[in-house]
């Protein structure tokens, strides 16, 4: 039932309860400060043919953040940038498989400009990104990568709830030769069928009005990269997103900590005197009392190493005296504190401590511990982008096929993602020494077979092993080959030199190693 005006439900009582009692407690600027943007509702409107995406990632605070440019998390955003380098190392490139030495030869004409870690870096930063394949003129391929803000519009089906295309706005500056600075503005609105772009600029030779080309493609070229999207969002989430409030809290503690360090953690000077006047005459000079009373002049303490102190006999010995005052705990619990503040840190990014450097402290064990949660963290989202780069692959060899007038299997190519791991050089030989024996004594006990061995050995990603079984076989047979023909050749090298020596008369019929006949020069015979 509809709530009358005026009238306040108890569900709104309870809300204004609540905040008038969180005030009481922490102070009214803890309810006030609502959360840092990090996200917002963008541009998009509700229509029937457009209607709005989820809210996006505030791209430019999230960049600020990992370069730590804002001034008001200056004091932890330090530990944003570990965070989402860490992710994109481990995450790595994928190496591109396939039987097919047509599409092997076509992706390594476009290989080295896939902006693997570029795109890693801004999903995981931004939660979007957006890559345009497109190719110049002299059929080279490149990646365009659009930044996530310059998306205003996006157009969806209704029906099939699948992104059919965008409008694309970006806005920037740039100086001439004489130094002018002139603004730019390119609009694309994009989608299968048609693309329309538009240049407005204050220089006439620039501007250009809205032209339309037909998309010959057929297919909207633009791939979406999405950071742990829910199955109905447009647009993926920042792994700063959810340490943002554990970021302003850290900083701020620092800043309070800071600033009580400054003020009470420096001895105060105490001065005891029962004449102020004859004490500053007798530190400051004559006459120096009337002129800091008429304000002509300031008392500062801060330069002189030694005061002069007059005391009488008998009781009045103590009369005058400077003493220092010193904080014991001028920043408090600030330690425990920021400890726990950095542990959420740690938490919230998933990341384990030793990424932040080896200063913080981490033992050996609790980073063991970590390793198989990281390690599987990680393998998911290398699941994660393994459709998009596969997508953005097959949309770049069509575009080749269709400008070289020809046709790429593109189902025929596979994507293998490095293991990630924190094994060491030694401990690597160590796991395949034992991995090698134990595999041998298996297969000699009739346990396991070839075919086991080799999808084990391939399983570990300890050794360069050909992906392909087929290749894998013929490599192993010519390696045999090669192995029993090395062994013919050199036993034939030997049986030549033997009966070279016995045709030269330096071989008779004694043995390597015997003594020389009596009467015989030793020297000769060790020649």
């Amino acid at each position: 039932m509809a709530t009358s005006v005026g009238k306040k439900t108890t569900k709104q009582k309870m809300a204004r309860f609540a905040t008038s009692l969180m005030e009481q407690l922490f102070g009214e600027e803890f309810v006030v400060r609502e959360r840092t943007t990090i996200v917002h509702d963008g541009d998009n409107q509700y229509t029937a043919e457009n209607y709005a995406t989820p809210p996006i990632v505030d791209a430019k605070l999230v960049r600020s953040l990992y370069h730590n440019t804002d001034n008001r998390y200056a004091l932890a955003a330090q530990l944003v940038k570990p965070i989402i380098d860490a992710n994109v190392s481990f995450i790595g490139v994928p190496i591109v498989r396939s039987k097919d030495n047509a599409v092997l030869e076509a992706v390594k004409t476009f290989n080295n400009q896939l902006p693997f870690n570029i795109v890693h870096r801004i999903v995981e930063r931004e939660g979007t990104a957006y890559v345009w394949p497109q190719i110049d003129l002299d059929g080279t391929i490149r990646f365009e990568v659009i930044r996530p803000e310059t998306i205003k519009t996006t157009f969806i089906d209704p029906m099939t709830k699948k992104i059919v295309g965008y409008i694309i706005k970006d806005e920037f500056s740039f100086k001439d030769t004489a130094d002018q600075v002139h603004n730019i503005t390119i609009d694309v609105t994009i989608d299968e069928k048609r693309i329309t772009k538009q240049v407005t600029c204050d220089v006439a030779t620039i501007n250009k009005p809205a032209v339309t080309h037909r998309n010959v493609f057929g297919f909207l070229p633009i791939v979406t990269f999405l950071n742990d999207a829910e199955p109905w969002e447009q647009h993926g989430h920042s792994e700063i997103e959810n340490i943002e409030p554990q970021l302003k809290l850290y900083h701020d503690i620092t800043v309070e900590a800071n600033r009580a360090q400054k003020r009470d953690g420096h001895p105060k000077m105490v001065i005891h005197t029962n004449d102020v006047k004859e004490w500053v005459e007798n530190n400051f000079g004559a006459g120096y009392y009337e002129q800091l009373r008429k304000g002509l002049v300031k008392l500062t303490l801060d330069q002189r190493d030694l005061y002069l102190c007059s005391t009488g006999g008998g009781i009045e010995s103590d009369r005058e005296d400077v003493k220092y005052a010193e904080s014991g705990k001028a920043t408090g619990d600030y330690n425990s504190v920021i400890e726990k503040t950095f542990t959420n840190i740690i938490e919230g990014g998933q990341t384990p401590e030793i990424m932040m450097g080896a200063s913080m402290g981490a033992s050996l064990s609790s980073v063991k511990e970590q390793r198989p949660a990281y390690i599987k963290k990680i393998a998911k989202k290398q699941q994660q982008y393994a459709t998009s780069w596969r997508k953005l692959i097959v949309m770049a060899l069509m575009i080749k096929g269709f400008v070289e007038f020809k046709e790429y299997n593109t189902d025929d190519f596979t994507l293998t993602w490095p293991t990630p791991d924190f094994a060491t050089e030694k401990e690597k030989a160590d796991t395949l020494n034992t991995l090698s024996t134990s595999l041998i004594k298996m297969r000699q006990a009739n346990i396991i077979g070839d075919k086991e061995i080799y999808a084990t050995i391939k399983k570990f990603d300890i050794l360069e092993v050909e992906q392909d079984d087929t290749k894998h076989k013929k490599d192993i047979d010519d390696t045999a080959k090669f192995i029993i023909e090395h062994e013919k050749d050199k036993q034939a090298a030997q049986d030549n030199t033997m009966n070279q020596r016995v045709a030269d008369g330096d071989y008779d019929n004694k043995k390597d190693g015997d003594t020389p006949q009596e009467g015989t020069n030793a020297e000769e015979e060790q020649l």
